[in-house]
Formats: C-alpha cells, structure tokens, sequence
C-alpha cells in the first residue's frame, strides 16, 4: 500500500504486506483506513504459491496445458485494492490466465499496468552508459562459472543460496 488521501505516500506511510503473512482482507482494510490499498503491486508473478482449492485448480491447469501461469498474486491484488487504485503486474506472465477477475477490475475502475521494458528503445543508451562507465553492472553477477556449471548455477539461482543474485556462465576455453 502506498499512500492516499489521508494517507500522503511518504517514505514513513509506505506499507509492505507480503502474502505470506497470510492478512485477511480485514486486516487489509484496517491497515488502510477502511479503503483498501491505494497501490498493489504482482512482483512474483507466475511463480507465485497460493493455498486453498483455486492453488489445486491453477496447478491442474498448468499440467493440461491449457495455461501456463499462477496468477494467484494478481488476483489478490485486483480482489484487495481500493476502488480507483492501481494495480501493477511487475511479475513475470508468459501465457494465459483462467479466472482472472476481470470484472472487478471494471467494477472498481482500476488501473492496471504491466511492467516489461521496451529493450529495442533502451537498449543501447544503457550499453553507451555502460561503456562509458556510468552505469556498473558487475555487482550484480555475484557468481561466475564455466557454462557446464550451468544447472548448479540456475539451481542457485531459483533457491537464492550462497547470496546468488544473478549467476553469469563462461564458454569453456
């Protein structure tokens, strides 16, 4: 949640709630005011874990194959967030989504944004920074391994061991 009327989105008003401390949605709108949050943001997105029956659903989907995702996030941010609030999807999406409440993202007038980056138009003012030194990228690949490493390293990677933030595979010479 981020702010609002009565709410000013200053550092100190800002409020993180992750799913797993497992709030109600009164508990939601106690925190709030009574209004729901003005900002919820999906920066999970199909790796999501949810709990209940919808979870079960989602996974069988996923094995029919008729789609690909867990939207369980989205949906609770859409169920959760103030009428005229913002949803932000900055979770990753490749496929497609059953169930989706759709409807009350039009009965609560919502506004929702997706978060990909449009590379072909940053890409290469990022790369001239980057050549000139601007922008330094090298503390982000905290782990460097030949590229036959490579299961260990996605491994590491998706588990967050070791402080694995980004793992960076060299061709074996």
């Amino acid at each position: 949640m981020i702010g609002g009327r009565g709410f000013p989105a200053t550092p100190d008003s800002r409020i993180v709630l992750r799913m797993s401390e497992r709030l109600t949605p009164v508990d939601l709108l106690e925190r709030s005011g009574g209004r729901g949050p003005d900002v919820c943001i999906d920066a999970v997105g199909m790796k999501a874990h949810g709990a209940g029956s919808r979870l079960w659903y989602d996974r069988l989907r996923q094995r029919l194959r008729p789609e690909s995702e867990r939207p369980v996030v989205a949906r609770e941010a859409v169920r959760h967030c103030r009428k005229g609030g913002s949803v932000f999807l900055l979770g990753a999406y490749a496929g497609g989504v059953d169930g989706f409440p759709l409807d009350v993202v039009m009965n609560k007038s919502l506004t929702l944004r997706g978060a990909h980056q449009h590379g072909h138009r940053y890409i290469p003012m990022l790369l001239e920074r980057m050549a000139r030194g601007e922008i330094v990228t090298e503390h982000l690949a905290t782990h460097t391994m030949p590229l036959d490493k490579a299961p260990r390293g996605y491994a590491m990677f998706a588990r967050k061991t070791d402080g694995c933030v980004r793992a960076v595979f060299e061709p074996v010479r």
